[in-house]
């Protein structure tokens, strides 16, 4: 089991994990380093359309943010 920042990194057996390669640090960093977020609330890899994302959910502020960057490249995938 992965902690980052006291917080539990998920990720699910239905996930394909020889897609991952890269951390989910890795993804906290692109969320926290592009100001995204301020504050990490959870990690988790999920799968979308045949690829792996780490989810990196957390809050800017007062706003709760869900970050999506690539398992494979770890480049930014999308926001919400």
């Amino acid at each position: 089991m992965d902690f980052i920042q006291g917080k539990i990194v998920v990720t699910p057996n239905l996930v394909d994990r020889t897609k991952i390669k890269t951390a989910a640090q890795s993804a906290v960093d692109v969320a926290m380093n592009g100001k995204y977020i301020d504050q990490l609330i959870s990690v988790k890899a999920v799968g979308q359309n045949g690829t792996v994302l780490w989810r990196v959910t957390g809050l800017l502020g007062a706003k709760l943010v869900k970050v999506y960057v690539n398992a494979e490249t770890g480049a930014l995938s999308g926001i919400e």
